[in-house]
């Protein structure tokens, strides 16, 4: 019988729509900065490049830092543009890129609602995150989310990276529950679904229409145990789970 839910946070709960914005602007902003020749699309071009590539480096790590992670990720994008940085400047830029990912995550439809209803039913909430912990905390804050679940667990806190099994350990145990009475939601295949699938909890994915989750390399893949098209028919699954 299913007794907690565990979510992702970002595609799963908050809405990822935003973020390319969010590099957009920091993109505009670095071009005012450095006076570069190159075009804000020329430098989008070079940034996502520089993204895949150091996401790539950090698939296989069991744990990291995400403001390492896009630390790197800006240090490769300025090597590429040729933009001369300094510490300064990477302090500038790691600061106003956390600010604004902070800002831009809004609900996606029926979270709030997915999550009055299961506390309702007293079903055990968790959120697991691949995220440093003031950023989740923050989150959780500005979305207005933070009571209605049970606890938020943090790569940071948990010194674990999904899909590395320590972190769904960690949540398992904050959970209080079994694995068998644990349900894991995620938009991720290759953190979510398969780091669940190989802890051994059961998962659900959801993620947004059009829109792709970040971070992500395609190099694991495993078919979920069951897919929703909106949280708001992850209710009736458990309903029909417990039967």
């Amino acid at each position: 019988m299913i007794k907690g839910v565990l979510f992702d946070l970002g595609g799963t709960l908050v809405s990822y729509s935003n973020v390319e914005t969010v590099i957009e602007t920091i993109l505009a902003e670095t071009k005012k900065r450095k006076s570069t020749k190159l075009s804000t699309e020329q430098l989008k071009i070079l940034y996502k490049e520089a993204r895949i590539e150091v996401i790539h480096n950090y698939i296989d790590k069991r744990f990291y830092l995400h403001g390492d992670l896009f630390l790197d990720i800006f240090k490769n994008f300025t090597k590429k543009a040729d933009i001369d940085a300094d510490k300064e400047f990477f302090r500038w830029i790691s600061e106003r890129h956390e600010y604004l990912l902070i800002q831009s995550f809004k609900l996606i439809k029926n979270a709030q609602r997915t999550l009055i209803d299961l506390s309702k039913k007293n079903f055990i909430i968790g959120v697991v995150s691949n995220i440093d912990h003031f950023m989740l905390e923050q989150i959780l804050i500005n979305t207005k989310i933070k009571h209605l679940i049970n606890f938020g667990i943090s790569s940071e806190s948990a010194q674990s990276c999904k899909p590395d099994r320590k972190i769904f350990e960690v949540a398992k145990r904050k959970s209080g529950l079994m694995k068998s009475e644990l349900l894991f939601v995620g938009d991720s295949i290759e953190h979510d679904i398969y780091g669940s699938n190989k802890y051994g909890i059961q998962n659900v994915l959801f993620s947004e229409r059009n829109i792709t989750a970040p971070l992500q390399t395609g190099k694991y893949y495993e078919e979920p145990n069951f897919s929703i098209a909106d949280l708001s028919d992850l209710s009736n699954l458990i309903f029909n789970l417990n039967r």
